[in-house]
């Protein structure tokens, strides 16, 4: 789920070197031997790879997290929130997330607030084209899928483990299903879509079944999914991007993590993968992981496509102001819309 941003490259260059020299013990780099690179790409935050030399001479690879400059995707975001989620997750489990080396609060430099991450090494499901149709995942054996999709699972168990009130964690924002359906509710408006009659039925739908809390809030990932995760070989080596970061039922996440992997398979049209488990095995794995009985999903699924379709809205009037076409070949939002209509019809 990309789309293009601008920036120059010696321009940001310079910016980030400027800021490494200040912080030079934090991150280990030397700024005289920096090179960035500015990928053309980018869904709501910026990622900038950063290449040198450590202090010692040996070749070193840092990730700059930048919030979104312009056309943001989500109402409200925190970077400096998101490094506080990765460093308590670090810190109070095993769960494999990047480590942040610097945060700049401050949006001079490089237009919003940014931190810095070790590099990690490995591969991620594509999104375009989707895993189910190209790329490495698609060429690996069933075997191999099947042991990419259960780490992904394990992965999601052990961050479940997390307390909402574990210290170090930040101030996130709507927790529980009443919460969150309220705050998307009131971004209607920001996303343009108050008028959709498929999200406003998805939105009764979700007023009219708001479940009874079942279970303890724990941090939720926001945006589990195979794309947003590194692998080495089959195992998950960390979970990268952390904007929808907050507290709840794991259902939430769950629900997510099985509806992207619909909308990029039977949501587009593409014939899903042999060797990756199905909805009804998963959703029995991870209770077995969790020992306890998922009451909520339905809603959780339904919430998971109500939002989906209200962020592919702001991605797709991103990509028509940076010039890409906001229909076909980007589908993405009228995908998103109708895979939002099948699910509350099948409810």
């Amino acid at each position: 789920m990309a789309v293009p941003l601008r920036r120059s490259p010696a321009d940001t260059r310079d910016r980030v070197r400027r800021w490494l020299t200040h912080t030079a013990t934090a991150t280990e780099i030397d700024p005289d031997s920096l090179f960035v690179t500015v990928p053309r790409n980018g869904y709501s935050a910026e990622t900038l790879e950063v290449s040198g030399r450590d202090l010692d001479g040996r070749p070193r690879r840092l990730v700059v997290r930048v919030g979104a400059t312009e056309d943001p995707v989500y109402p409200s975001e925190s970077i400096t929130g998101q490094a506080e989620v990765l460093r308590a997750v670090r810190t109070h489990s095993a769960v494999p997330v990047p480590k942040v080396l610097g945060v700049e609060p401050d949006a001079e430099l490089l237009g919003a607030p940014f931190f810095v991450m070790e590099f990690v090494e490995g591969r991620v499901p594509p999104d375009f084209p989707s895993y189910h149709r190209a790329g490495w995942l698609a060429e690996s054996a069933p075997s191999e899928r099947t042991a990419v999709w259960w780490s992904a699972v394990t992965a999601l168990e052990r961050l479940h483990a997390i307390p909402a009130d574990t210290p170090g964690l930040p101030e996130l924002g709507a927790a529980g299903p009443a919460a969150q359906l309220r705050y998307w509710t009131d971004a209607l408006d920001f996303y343009q879509v108050a008028d959709d009659p498929v999200i406003e039925r998805a939105r009764a739908w979700l007023a009219d079944n708001i479940p009874v809390r079942q279970s303890p809030h724990t941090l939720l990932w926001g945006d589990a999914r195979l794309g947003n995760i590194i692998y080495t070989n089959t195992c998950v080596a960390a979970l990268i991007d952390w904007e929808m970061a907050g507290y709840g039922e794991p259902e939430s996440d769950l629900a997510w993590f099985l509806y992207l992997d619909r909308h990029l398979s039977t949501g587009i049209g593409a014939k899903r993968l042999y060797g990756l488990p199905d909805h009804a095995r998963t959703v029995e794995a991870y209770a077995a992981l969790t020992g306890r009985t998922l009451r909520n999903l339905a809603f959780y699924e339904v919430l998971a496509g109500f939002k989906f379709a209200l962020i592919t809205a702001a991605v797709t009037r991103r990509a028509a102001r940076t010039g890409l076409p906001s229909d076909t070949p980007f589908p993405l939002h009228r995908n998103a819309v109708a895979l939002l209509d099948a699910t509350v019809e099948a409810q």
